[in-house]
This record gives structure tokens, C-alpha cells and sequence, in this order.
């Protein structure tokens, strides 16, 4: 009998053992997955045309030293949700100064052109849309575009002279450049304004770190 209980005894922790291994086997994590990727190692075709961009920028005459934020800055931008950002450089942040747009295709970097205002653009993701607007002595102009297939395209124009009722003038808006109300003007307007924007343009400097 004692027999028997000492062999019972054995094959119980012989079992537990044995399930304890296994755990440890089946617990233990797969390298593979340990695996971290550093953003260092992440590399796309369009940053080193663009690095070559910023460069050349930043030794042009146009080119302002970082004086706080006030200087030249650019930023990256999916403006056409296509998977690619395009460049876009603000020389500084004066007033009426127009960001320059870079687009990357085929293994070459393309300037699209200038747009924007104050040194940004105001870009509305959900439409795509991006204002571009002068203000006048009186008056305020401008249009909304968006980028599609490496090209700016209008999508509305407008114009008031709001602003020019205290000396007098006869009051006019327009949209794609006939005259409406004041209901439809506000209207074809707020479509666009109240959705959700963006200032961009002069997220980084041109330091070392950032270019």
C-alpha cells in the first residue's frame, strides 16, 4: 500500500512539473513581437527632396532667422489626403505674407504656389478647402481653393466692402463674382467657416533638429 501512495505521489508532481514547463514555454513572449520600431528607422521617399528644399530656402535672400516664432518656418501637410504631406514654407509671419507650397511626385519636389495670408493658410480638413484672402482699404477679397492632382483650384470667390459704409460707399457683395444679398453672402460663406479649421504653415524652425 505504501508503495502504491509513494508511485501515486510521483506521477501527481511528475504532472505538475511537466504543466508548469509547458507554462513557461507557451508564457513565454515572442521576440518578434518585442520588436520596437524607432521612428528614426521610418524613412519615406519625399524627405529627402524636401530636406533638399528647406536647405536651399535657407540659404536664399528671402530666408528669415528664427526671431521667436517670427521668422521662417514650414510645416507638412496631406493637402489632397492622397498618403504624401506637402511642404509648405512661410517665409515669416508679416502681414500679407503668402506660404509657399511644395508638392512631391514621380521622385521630383514641384512648387505648386503661393497661397494663404499673415504667414499661414487656413486649411479645412473635412472639405479640403483653404482660404486665400487680401484685405483692402475698405474692402476684403479672396477665394477658396482646394489642391487636387498637383494643382490649386478655385472652388468660390467672394468680395465685400463692408467697411468702406462709413465714408459712404454704396455697399456690394459678391460670390464668384456676382452681386448677391447680404443672407446668401453669409450663407455661402458660413458653409465653409464653421467647419473645423487649421492654421498651417509655421509649425517648425529651420533648426538642425527639426530639418
Amino acid at each position: 500500500m505504501k508503495r502504491f501512495c509513494a508511485a501515486a505521489a510521483c506521477m501527481v508532481l511528475a504532472a505538475v512539473f511537466s504543466g508548469c514547463s509547458d507554462k513557461k514555454k507557451n508564457d513565454s513572449p515572442d521576440k518578434k513581437a518585442e520588436e520596437i520600431v524607432s521612428p528614426k528607422t521610418v524613412a519615406f521617399e519625399w524627405q529627402e527632396p524636401y530636406m533638399a528644399k528647406l536647405e536651399e530656402f535657407k540659404g536664399s535672400d528671402v530666408f528669415q532667422e528664427s526671431n521667436g516664432i517670427a521668422g521662417s518656418m514650414f510645416d507638412l501637410r496631406d493637402l489632397d489626403l492622397d498618403g504624401t504631406p506637402e511642404l509648405i514654407i512661410s517665409p515669416s509671419a508679416e502681414a500679407g505674407e503668402k506660404c509657399t507650397v511644395y508638392t512631391y511626385s514621380s521622385g521630383a519636389v514641384t512648387m505648386v504656389g503661393e497661397s494663404g495670408n499673415n504667414g499661414f493658410i487656413t486649411f479645412y480638413p473635412a472639405s479640403g478647402l483653404m482660404n486665400d484672402e487680401f484685405q483692402g482699404e475698405g474692402f476684403v477679397m479672396g477665394e477658396y481653393k482646394r489642391f487636387v492632382a498637383g494643382e490649386f483650384f478655385t472652388e468660390l470667390t467672394y468680395y465685400n466692402n463692408i467697411d468702406s459704409a462709413v465714408s459712404g460707399a454704396v455697399i456690394r457683395y459678391e460670390i464668384d463674382k456676382s452681386e448677391v444679398s447680404l443672407t446668401d453672402y453669409n450663407e455661402k460663406i458660413l458653409s465653409i467657416t464653421e467647419q473645423p479649421s487649421l492654421a498651417v504653415g509655421r509649425k517648425y524652425t529651420f533648426g538642425e533638429a527639426t530639418v
